[in-house]
C-alpha cells in the first residue's frame, strides 16, 4: 500500500463523513503529507508519527498535531 492508496482511504473516510470541517481536513492531510516518505512509499514502512496521523484522522478526524498547532495559534 503506498500513498497513493492512502490518499484513496482518507478521502472515502471524508466522503464518508461529511460533516468534517473543511480546514482541519486539511490540516490533517497535509501533516500526514509532511510525514511521509516518498523514499520509502509504503505504508509499512512509514514512521510511527506518520502513522498514528493517519489512524487518528480515520478515527477520529482528529490529528493530535493539529490540535496542537491549533492551540498554539490560539496562544498567540
Amino acid at each position: 500500500m503506498g500513498l497513493g492508496d492512502v490518499a484513496e482511504l482518507c478521502r472515502r473516510d471524508y466522503v464518508a463523513r461529511p460533516g468534517r470541517d473543511c480546514n482541519a481536513v486539511r490540516d490533517q492531510l497535509l501533516l500526514i503529507a509532511i510525514e511521509w516518505n516518498l523514499a520509502r512509499d509504503r505504508l509499512d514502512q512509514q514512521s510511527d508519527t506518520c502513522l498514528r496521523f493517519i489512524a487518528e484522522f480515520l478515527r477520529s478526524g482528529r490529528l493530535w498535531g493539529a490540535a496542537c498547532v491549533q492551540r498554539r495559534h490560539r496562544k498567540r
